[in-house]
């Protein structure tokens, strides 16, 4: 299959899927080639069990149930199933964009392959069929507009509840201009970016607030150096010397970096929405957000 992971193409969203029934359910052992995709999942084991109000619910899939009873299922054959796959703070149109239907594909919406006869999707025939693209292109502007809204949805990370308490954060999910360091290989070189993470208090208390440089399960010091192993670059020694956080209009300052491990807020936090961002400086004056922050309602 031509593309890898995070690929438009086959290689890169393709992938098996194995399951086990009942002998009761009389499915036999079997394998499948139709167009099937994740969103299928529920509306299938509603199909199962059973659900009196499933025909007042809207799903994105499909039961399969005839596919796994009857070995096919005809109206799989005409279904159109979108990947869309970014790695952007917002979505972009027809970024990585791959359209299906049976063994048709359009990716980024300018080629078109069969997979029957080009499963390496090397032979692009869009010119040989426009009105198939067309469809496709139309499928596509539907289910962005239905996407749309959901892309200015500030998804929040809820701290201080009962459930999760601490609440550890990892600079992942900042909101940031430049790519985040998302990946252990960035934390260990020190990548010096910074964004604010968009919070949500689920309740009004004071709060212990602790900045690492390293995992706290490690419990390393900042100026740690660790070895390098495998593929994985050596870590970066990163001597700390102070930090601030910034939330909502409120910033604090600390240069108590307790036992060399992590630098230690302790303030009240409302109840609400709460944009929260840090700043480590090390010895040279060069700053950078903290990778890992852990939050404790006391």
């Amino acid at each position: 299959m031509r593309g890898k992971k995070a690929s438009e193409y086959e290689g890169g969203h393709r992938v098996g899927f194995m399951a086990q029934f009942p002998e009761s359910m009389n499915i036999k052992q079997s394998t499948y080639n139709q167009l099937t995709t994740y969103t299928d999942l529920v509306p299938t084991i509603i199909d199962i069990v059973g659900d009196d109000q499933a025909e007042e619910k809207s799903f994105d899939g499909k039961s399969i149930l005839p596919l796994l009873k009857n070995g096919e299922q005809e109206d799989l054959k005409e279904r159109i199933v979108i990947v869309d796959t970014q790695r952007s703070e917002l979505p972009i149109k027809w970024k990585r964009s791959c359209i299906m239907k049976d063994q048709w594909r359009l990716i980024n919406k300018t080629e078109l392959y069969n997979l029957s006869f080009d499963p390496g999707q090397t032979d692009n025939i869009i010119e040989h069929h426009p009105q198939l693209a067309d469809e496709f292109l139309t499928s596509y502007e539907s289910w962005w507009s239905d996407q749309e809204p959901d892309h200015l949805i500030d998804n929040r990370i809820i701290i201080g509840t009962t459930h999760e308490n601490p609440s550890l954060l990892m600079s992942h999910d900042w909101h940031a201009e430049h790519t985040p360091p998302w990946h252990q290989d960035h934390v260990r070189s020190g990548q010096i970016s910074n964004g604010p993470w968009s919070l949500h208090v689920a309740e009004s208390s004071d709060y212990e607030i602790k900045l690492y440089r390293w995992h706290p399960s490690l419990a390393h010091k900042s100026d740690a150096e660790l070895m390098a192993y495998d593929d994985w670059k050596i870590g970066k020694s990163l001597k700390l010397v102070s930090s601030r956080i910034r939330f909502n209009n409120k910033e604090l300052e600390s240069n108590d970096l307790q036992n060399g491990v992590h630098f230690l807020f302790k303030t009240k936090l409302e109840k609400g929405d709460l944009d929260f961002q840090t700043w480590v400086t090390d010895e040279e004056g060069i700053e950078r957000g903290s990778y890992y922050v852990e939050f404790k309602k006391v």
